[in-house]
């Protein structure tokens, strides 16, 4: 159940103004009910969860998320995604500030296959949407973070898996954001590997 509420409060953070109808279709539910059902297990009205939300009334355990994102220069972090490309939001306090229309921050798995420039353990900087100027993406690819380009042939657009080398085509899996930056911190441990 809490996990829920914490995906309808992302969403809310990442459009203030989103409906009740807007959220049910993108958590899956046929009817908004179904929203109404969940945030009224924990008291909740849609109005009321949604003026805690953006209060930070609401998740006021969870720092910096529990301002819009990018609220004051901070993007909120995300540990992962779910199948559908949402954000499932950390605790964690960003590592760093950024002010460029970033929605997201995310740190790029130890042992990933990432490519495009991107190493095992950068913060990627994820923007707004596909309409800004990078053409790196960042894809939710079978559980797994995907760096991907943007490559047109034609009138066709496809991805390139830079990890892999693998071209795609349409349906693409779902689309994070664009990456606008990849950040390494000199100041953070990298774990050791072992031989």
């Amino acid at each position: 159940m809490q996990q829920i509420t914490h995906r309808i409060a992302a969403l809310i953070r990442q459009q203030p103004s989103i409906s009740a109808r807007r959220v049910a279709k993108a958590l899956g539910y046929a009817e908004p009910k179904s929203i109404y059902y969940w945030l009224g297990k924990d008291g909740f009205t849609f109005n009321g969860f949604k003026d805690a939300v953006l209060s930070g009334a609401f998740g006021s355990s969870l720092g910096a998320v529990a301002q819009p994102l990018a609220a004051y220069g901070r993007a909120a972090v995300a540990d992962g995604f779910a199948a559908d490309g949402l954000p499932l939001l950390s605790d964690q306090e960003p590592p760093f500030f950024w002010t460029a229309g970033a929605r997201l921050l995310y740190r790029m798995p130890f042992g990933a296959l990432a490519g495009g420039g991107v190493l095992p353990g950068d913060w990627l900087v994820i923007g707004e949407g596909s309409g800004q100027l990078s053409r790196t993406l960042l894809l939710w690819l079978h559980g797994q973070p995907c760096v991907a380009r943007q490559l047109t042939l034609g009138d066709r657009l496809l991805l390139l898996d830079e990890g892999s080398g693998r071209l795609m085509e349409p349906p693409f899996p779902p689309i994070i954001g664009p990456i606008l930056a990849a950040v390494t911190l000199l100041t953070e441990q990298i774990p050791s590997r072992r031989r």
